[in-house]
Order: structure tokens, then sequence, then C-alpha cells
């Protein structure tokens, strides 16, 4: 478990004796808690099963979650209320079963009942592809796309905590990509000081007004770059960051969702070191910038949007932020 993604050192479900022991604390989980939902948290660490061949010991989690699913069947019957299976899986149906985390036969056979579509550890994406879920799972299973605690533009980069305008602008442009809900991970630490410090007082107000009406308020929020910590099984990891600015055009896509009416956009790149020249010229979606950033507004776009680096030359870009914000802080 974070041991630098070294698969040797996590337990490996393709064991009996490790399924047997996993099933166990499962199944004391169960006992214990009387609850709606359950969820496998398989996005937590990913080594799960033999490295190398965790597709071909998919079947391994498979039939473990038959056995789960007739616990839980019997425990609805004490109970008396329906009890759902949830579980956490890489951001693809194609990536989650190149780690052996066969949703498609999950879904298929009945096992789950929602879906969260997740990274590893400090990445996100925004290209959440609803219908690629959709036809993976079938309709009578909720598929939720996730965000971490922690972001990073590239596997090289500082890991950071998200920020309250990070989250309103991610969850702006889930809503685009047809999603119903948001699954933002470790969220509830967030209404804890010692872990915000002057971001708490804003995800307090998230968290009071709801995620849905975020949509509908005129918070600031902003998109940034992002990368997939968690490719398929032997694929790299992969960034377009750093960008070494040589003098050429340097163009960046970077979506956004819903626009409130009014206020400022600003593009703000961030460099790797104190910028050292002034000759940078930045245009989004073909307008200039003006020397602070600030462009008009009316040049966002609901979407993909395409930011231009002109100059700047020895320069090393390590981020970029396409910030909408109130007029209130303009």
């Amino acid at each position: 478990y974070y041991q630098n993604l070294q698969p040797d050192m996590a337990w490996n479900l393709a064991h009996p004796q490790v399924r047997e022991l996993t099933f166990a604390l499962l199944k004391e989980n169960t006992e214990r808690y009387d609850a709606e939902t359950f969820e496998l948290d398989f996005s937590r660490d990913f080594f799960c099963l033999t490295p190398g061949h965790s597709k071909e010991d998919s079947h391994f989690l498979t039939d473990m979650l038959r056995e789960y699913k007739r616990h839980l069947e019997q425990l609805e019957q004490r109970r008396g209320h329906k009890i759902k299976v949830a579980v956490r899986v890489p951001w693809t149906p194609q990536i989650a079963e190149s780690w052996g985390f066969d949703a498609r036969r999950w879904a298929s056979e009945k096992l789950i009942d929602i879906v969260v579509a997740a990274p590893f550890w400090a990445s996100f994406q925004y290209d959440f592809h609803t219908d690629d879920w959709r036809t993976a799972v079938g309709d009578d299973v909720e598929v939720i796309p996730a965000v971490d605690e922690w972001i990073s533009p590239s596997p090289e980069s500082p890991i950071t905590e998200t920020t309250a305008e990070f989250l309103q602008g991610w969850c702006a442009i889930m809503a685009e990509q047809n999603a119903n809900a948001v699954y933002i991970f470790n969220f509830p630490y967030y209404l804890q000081d010692e872990y915000l410090k002057q971001e708490a007082i804003k995800f307090r107000k998230m968290a009071q007004v709801g995620m849905n009406r975020i949509l509908e308020s005129n918070a600031p929020r902003c998109s940034q770059i992002g990368y997939l910590d968690y490719p398929a099984e032997s694929v790299p990891q992969q960034s377009i960051c750093p960008i070494r600015l040589d003098g050429t055009p340097k163009t960046i896509s970077l979506p956004f969702g819903r626009i409130p009416t009014g206020g400022k956009v600003t593009v703000t790149p961030a460099f790797a070191e104190p910028f050292s020249q002034n000759n940078l010229e930045i245009s989004l979606n073909g307008v200039p910038a003006d020397e602070n950033g600030i462009v008009s507004t009316n040049a966002l776009h609901t979407g993909d949007n395409e930011i231009t680096l002109r100059g700047g030359a020895g320069n090393t870009v390590v981020n970029l932020f396409l910030r909408w914000s109130p007029d209130s802080e303009a």
C-alpha cells in the first residue's frame, strides 16, 4: 500500500488465503454496520492480482463478488431492506478490465449497483465518457465520476490539495459530460480546518448548498492541466507537462463547464522557475489576453478551449489555469 507502486508489496487476491482473509473482513464489516450501500474500493491500490496477469486473473475477483453478493442477499432478508454494492475502479471500462476489474461482467451478473470511475491517487481527468460506461454496464448500474483530494498535472510535479474553485470547475465539466452525480474522495476531511486551512470556509459552503447547486452559483471555478496516473496495466504514465517554451506557439486545450453571466476570465501559466522574459503572449480561443492574463469573457467557451502561448523561450510551464471569477472579485 503506497510502496512506490511496487506490486510485490500488495496482497494478491489470486491466492485463496488472501481472498479468505479479505472476505472475512468484508463480512465483518457488513455484520457490524447496517448500511444501505457497501463500497469495495479497488482504486485505492490497484495492485490486487498477479502483475502482468491481472486480466486473466479477474475471475478470482468475480468469484469473491459472487460470494459477497450472496452474503448481502442473506443480510437483506434479515434487515428488511435492499443493500447495494458499489465498486471504485479505474477511469474507463477498458482500463478497469486491464487490471482485472471486470465491471462489465459484474454488471451482467447483477453483482454491483454503482460504479465509481476514479483515478488512482494524484491525478484527475475531465474526459468522462458516460456512453462508454453505459455500454459496458447497462442502464441499471449507476456510474459516478470521481476525483481525489490530491491532484497533480504530471508524474514529476508536486502533489497539491484540491481547492474549492477547482472542484466547482470540475463538477461543472462533469455535468457537461452527462454525469448525474460526482464523487469527491475524502471530501468529509475538507470540512476540518487542519486539512484545508484557508479553504475550509469555502468547502463548508459547498457542503451546505449541495453539489447540484454549485452549477447554479456564481462561485469561482477553474480548469487546469491533469493527467492519468492509472493507465492500463503496463502502459506508461503520460502528461503534456512540462511544456518547454522555445519561441514557437504552444497550444493547450482545457475544457470548461457552464459559464455564469459576467465576471472575469483569467489565463495563468505556472512556471518551473521565476518567469525570466516579458515577451510571452497568451490568447484564449484566438482572443489575446492582457499583460495580467485577463481576457474577454466572450472568449471562454463551454466545452474545449484552446490556449496558445507564444514567446517566452527558455521558460518551462508546469501547469496552466483557466479561471472564471465573479465581478465582486474582479
